[in-house]
């Protein structure tokens, strides 16, 4: 395997992500996420938003850790018409100030009488009021409504999940929350809101898949088909949970990402028979370490090579340095111990 090098300088943190109304401008073009509404896409959205990503950006449309859809490589003449389409397709807000507070997390296993939509819905409108609260772009809510909480382990700001009867309204973090029935929980999940801007929070620093069924995203960066039992046969896509490459997670990387020292997602697919059970790995591009900032084995790409943390984020210290593809191709089978989320 060879992969190119290249030098950079450390690496920009920007403080806000991507949207469709407020793309970010990197390497390959501008990057726009995509939030459907309550998380879903019916069988029109699936099958529209293939073509415009073919026509106006990067023929891949990546699924995010916040249940979004990214796309890539955006040129400034082709941003208008895939706002356009993707808006028709009814998957972007008319405004930014919508857009950019309508940040939901949904449980994608939700069922239509555990009122999920419905606490969805409200919430939306609440904060898409004039007297909502301005939050930080990445300020989200989880709603996490079924009876088992599933989602403790992606990133959320505000948490709602099913405790008895009612439903629990807490802060991420926090061993209390405010209890409360399923028509009190817009106001509880905006008053940890308010009280965070109170407090100062402020200053802190495929196509093939369309017309199967409509689908949901998930935070854990895959899809569910509603109602369908049996899993499709579809090239190049992994639908075995014992697939190495789900326990894998890397960024852009270089070139898409200028703050990347070197190519990163090929890097993470020729690893993935190296890994052995248990083993759970993250390939950076850089010290940020965007695709998983928890602890994990983790590789970093820097302008010497690829550096190797056996357990730590990729802004840890180093266990192996200036190592080649091959290199950790050979060591990853024979680490001490496996790691594991």
């Amino acid at each position: 395997m060879t992969f190119a090098i290249r030098c950079v300088a450390a690496p920009r943190i920007q403080g806000w992500c991507p949207g469709a109304l407020q793309p970010m401008l990197a390497d390959d073009g501008w990057v726009a996420r995509i939030r459907p509404p309550m998380g879903r896409l019916t069988h029109a959205q699936s099958s529209g938003i293939a073509p415009l990503a073919t026509l106006y950006a990067q023929h891949t449309v990546e699924p995010t850790s916040r249940a979004n859809l990214q796309l890539r490589g955006v040129a400034e003449p082709d941003y208008p018409p895939l706002l356009t389409g993707s808006q028709e397709l009814g998957l972007v807000d008319s405004d930014i100030h919508t857009e950019s507070r309508r940040n939901l997390l949904l449980a994608p296993f939700w069922e239509k009488e555990d009122a999920t939509t419905e606490i969805a819905r409200a919430l939306t409108l609440a904060l898409g009021s004039a007297d909502a609260p301005a939050l930080p772009g990445k300020f989200g809510f989880a709603l996490d409504c079924g009876e088992v909480p599933v989602l403790r382990t992606s990133f959320a700001d505000v948490r709602i999940e099913c405790c008895g009867a009612g439903f629990l309204v807490y802060a991420d973090g926090s061993a209390t929350g405010a209890l409360g029935r399923k028509e009190d929980v817009p106001a509880l999940a905006m008053a940890l809101a308010q009280w965070f801007v109170a407090a100062g929070g402020l200053a802190r620093s495929h196509r093939r898949m369309a017309a199967l069924a409509p689908l949901r995203l998930t935070p854990w960066r895959s899809v569910l088909l509603e109602g369908v039992r049996d899993v499709p046969v579809l090239p190049d896509l992994i639908t075995q949970a014992g697939d190495a490459r789900l326990r894998i997670s890397a960024c852009t990387g270089a070139p898409g990402c200028g703050q990347a020292a070197a190519v990163t997602r090929p890097l993470a697919r020729a690893l993935a028979a190296s890994l052995r059970a248990g083993q759970t790995l993250h390939v950076s591009g850089c010290t940020k370490g965007c695709a998983h900032p928890a602890e994990t084995l983790t590789s970093v790409a820097t302008a010497d090579g690829y550096n190797l943390i056996q357990r730590g984020t990729a802004a840890s210290a180093s266990d192996w340095s200036g190592l080649s593809p091959a290199a950790l191709t050979a060591l990853l089978p024979n680490l001490p111990y496996a790691t594991s989320l």
